[in-house]
């Protein structure tokens, strides 16, 4: 048992070993400074949701277990950290995570958009998105 967990130890500390950038603040209002429509992944699902500008949100996900896969919630920036607080979804719990660039940094306004999701005390990447539109 001993000899597993000092196998899995450098493993799993690689997968933290990730040296990202976390957006800043202002990083994320400018990022969220309008109307926003952006396609997403987990391990687990996919889909689709509208962040809009006065803090409501509305999902489309398509996964196991969703039922008809719509929710509404709300969403906020704490400091440099995006929240969210669906109705059904993630247990009707607000969640919040840190976000970074997922590849290059774009060189335009018009450039599509893509981030990583981490969890906040690994910084792990839990998910993706893509921003399609705004």
């Amino acid at each position: 048992m001993k000899r597993l967990f000092l196998i899995l130890i450098p493993l799993y500390l690689s997968g933290c070993g990730d040296n990202v950038a976390i957006l800043t603040k202002n990083e994320l209002k400018n990022t969220f400074n309008s109307d926003t429509h952006a396609q997403f992944s987990t391990y687990r699902f996919n889909g689709t949701a509208r962040l809009s500008i006065d803090g409501t949100a509305a999902l489309n996900v398509a996964g196991p277990g969703i039922g008809n896969g719509k929710d509404r919630g709300k969403w906020w920036l704490e400091g440099n950290r995006f929240c969210i607080h669906w109705q059904k979804a993630l247990k009707g719990r607000a969640r919040c995570a840190n976000l970074s660039f997922d590849g290059e940094r774009p060189q335009t306004e018009n450039q599509r958009q893509k981030f990583a999701v981490r969890e906040l005390n690994t910084g792990l990447k839990i998910g993706s998105f893509t921003i399609t539109s705004r």
